[in-house]
């Protein structure tokens, strides 16, 4: 399997969970993305 498509997959999961857990959290009427998307690319970058 190409690492690209594993790195790919490992983002999705992250994201899904993260996305689960926050469900509680509304997006700011400024905001551009949601909470969950914001804290997935923070723990990505680490």
């Amino acid at each position: 399997m190409p690492k690209s498509i594993v790195t790919e997959d490992f983002i999705i999961e992250l994201f899904c969970r993260i996305d689960d857990e926050m469900k509680d959290f509304k997006k700011h009427s400024q905001s551009r993305l949601y909470a969950s998307k914001i804290v997935t690319i923070r723990l990505f970058r680490q």
